[in-house]
């Protein structure tokens, strides 16, 4: 009797304990259902050497954020495409789906009809809403009530509004009262410019109206179509409203990163290739001027000589050079190709030609950019034979590197996911994408660092930025990748 009754009390504490596991197992699941691991028959986890990939149903990753080097999120389309938020945790190996609403603080009051959203902090968003409720350009703040900046900025489906690429300030312009104003987020104040502002400037009003690099001055240019020699550019107080230089001869006006010295490009006649479809960077010009807000004086270059022409707006390479892009002239075209660049000293005031850079100018290619990157130019490109192209040149080594038939993709800059065919990783590391692989090259050779099965779409490096997440999409599968560099 004794022994049954040892042995119900055990399968009593036994029953006892599988109701408690039981409960508090009922417990747990309450509680995580904000990150549950996200579960299919088709995910397939694989680790190479420097790598691990993920591959799933999920569809159109974007929103990509790296919270710390080993957890990133993203936003996904799934089940019908509903989009979800997924959280992948390089240390644990899973990829988790967040089931909680992932709205930003602002969706309680712009929830739709909103045709404008600029993060400018976590904090602080800019937004133009359409919402009859809530329309117009608003300051938005976190826990404080939306400041109206303006009702009406839209002119021709078109919203005459830009922030500075430091985040610090947003002009627009007013739509109502027919004045551009500066708004300062710091300050919370608002400065109105009196300045009629021609019609020319709003027609590509982020192209026309551009910031200083401090954003304490604003460059905003006119182009004149029917007479381009009469074209011109004003410079103002982005606080005071304050005008600095009115109606200067000029188009393309570049802001000098560090001192007060504004760059454009001057017309002494109408040039036959400057036709009326021709956009405000591809016109060309005579000389560059260099216009100081100081002394409030010009200084011009010589003209490039017959035959040739200034084809792009001035690159700044420090406070006392320029590069200036030269075209020569070919009649059966009607154009001016890529044919050499010019170093401008502002102090000796002269002009040295970079002989040995630019070689089969017909190959660039008509519609091409150049930027300068620390000390390396490079003119990307896209012809009929091979696209996406780009060539590096080195400005201290005077050696030229070129790279073919790139493909694009997705990275964040400056707060936004723009499309690329390359991306600096350091000063002496640039990073591209070809045929499915992603390479690196120290200039002198390439690297292999990961192949995809299908096309790249987006890049993003870690916060450290000893690792990538690489996506890669392609029929019913989406490829996630993190490698280390």
């Amino acid at each position: 009797m004794k022994s049954n009754k040892t042995v119900l009390a055990f399968c009593g504490v036994l029953l006892t304990a599988f109701l408690l596991t039981k409960m508090m197992s009922d417990d747990i699941k309450v509680t995580s259902l904000l990150k549950q691991r996200y579960d299919r028959k088709e995910i397939e986890i694989v680790e190479g050497e420097n790598f691990i990939k993920y591959v799933s149903d999920i569809k159109n990753a974007y929103d990509v954020r790296w919270i710390d080097d080993n957890i990133v999120t993203f936003k996904g389309l799934v089940d019908n495409n509903k989009t979800k938020v997924f959280e992948f945790d390089l240390s644990s190996k899973k990829l988790l789906q967040n089931q909680e609403k992932s709205e930003e603080f602002f969706h309680k009051e712009f929830k739709e009809n909103t045709e404008l959203i600029v993060k400018i902090d976590s904090d602080n968003y800019l937004i133009y809403s359409e919402d009859p409720k809530k329309r117009g350009l608003f300051h938005v703040r976190r826990d404080k009530e939306a400041k109206l900046l303006s009702d009406s900025i839209k002119l021709n489906d078109q919203l005459l509004v830009k922030v500075s690429d430091n985040k610090k300030k947003s002009v627009f312009y007013d739509t109502n009262e027919k004045v551009m104003k500066v708004y300062n987020f710091s300050s919370k104040k608002v400065a109105s410019i009196d300045k009629e502002i021609g019609s020319d400037a709003l027609k590509n009003f982020k192209n026309n109206v551009k910031f200083s690099y401090e954003a304490g001055y604003l460059a905003v240019a006119n182009i004149n179509r029917e007479n381009f020699k009469e074209s011109y550019f004003s410079v103002f107080g982005a606080d005071s409203g304050k005008v600095y230089a009115e109606e200067l001869l000029g188009i393309n006006p570049v802001w000098g990163k560090e001192n007060l010295t504004v760059a454009f490009c001057h017309m002494e006649d109408n040039s036959v290739a400057n036709t009326k479809d021709v956009t405000e960077e591809g016109l060309v010009s005579d000389r560059v001027g260099f216009y100081n807000l100081r002394t409030r004086k010009i200084k011009y270059t010589q003209k490039m000589g017959k035959g040739y022409k200034v084809i792009r707006p001035t690159i700044w390479k420090d406070n006392s050079e320029a590069l200036i892009v030269v075209g020569k002239y070919f009649e059966e075209d009607n154009k001016y190709y890529f044919n050499k660049i010019y170093s401008y000293g502002l102090k000796s005031n002269t002009l040295s030609d970079l002989q040995g850079y630019v070689k089969d100018i017909n190959s660039v290619g008509e519609d091409y950019k150049i930027d300068l990157i620390k000390n390396n130019i490079h003119v990307s490109s896209s012809n009929n034979d091979s696209k996406n192209n780009v060539r590096i040149i080195n400005l201290n080594k005077r050696s030229v590197k070129e790279y073919n038939n790139l493909q694009e993709f997705t990275s964040e800059k400056q707060g936004r996911e723009d499309p690329m065919i390359y991306k600096y990783l350091d000063e002496n590391r640039l990073l591209y994408v070809l045929k499915n692989g992603v390479y690196i090259t120290d200039f002198e050779s390439n690297y292999l660092k990961y192949k995809a099965s299908e096309a790249v779409t987006g890049i993003y490096e870690s916060p450290s930025k000893d690792k990538l997440l690489i996506i890669s999409n392609g029929g019913e599968k989406m490829e996630l990748a993190i490698v280390n560099l």
